[in-house]
């Protein structure tokens, strides 16, 4: 699970860069490979692709009233920010239920109100933490 995690945010950053080298008319988009992670350029209106970045002195000749794309718009980035978001929520969701039954474990054998205070707020820390860093993983500030 961790190797996954790793390669959709390596996917997710080959696209954020590749989808940053050039500006994409309508009718293109920056793909990943599932397989490598690498970038590839698909033109729908041609019915091409490439693996290099499409020259932006083209998008004026088809026409100065098109509409660019957004980021968060390419279909790869949708599904792989999806998919990286619910591997992230499946292992909080199982450090969250470890933590709990650690609390409860510690608590049935030493009763100590500091130290299950102390699990709690350690569990809040580390949800919040891994929110927040599955909402940087998924290009938000």
């Amino acid at each position: 699970m961790i190797k996954r995690i790793a390669f959709l945010q390596s996917m997710l950053v080959n696209l954020t860069l590749a989808y940053q080298q050039a500006p994409l008319p309508e009718g293109c988009e920056v793909r990943v490979d599932k397989d490598s992670g690498q970038p590839h350029w698909v033109d729908h209106q041609l019915r091409t692709a490439s693996t290099t970045a499409p020259d932006a002195k083209l998008f004026t000749v088809r026409g100065p009233s098109r509409t660019y794309t957004t980021l968060e718009s390419i279909p790869d980035y949708i599904v792989y920010s999806h998919q990286l978001t619910q591997l992230l929520g499946a292992i909080e969701h199982a450090s969250s239920k470890r933590s709990k039954l650690h609390a409860l474990d510690t608590m049935t054998t030493e009763i100590h109100s500091a130290n299950v205070r102390e699990l709690a707020e350690r569990s809040c820390i580390d949800s919040a933490h891994i929110l927040f860093t599955t909402l940087n993983s998924a290009g938000h500030p």
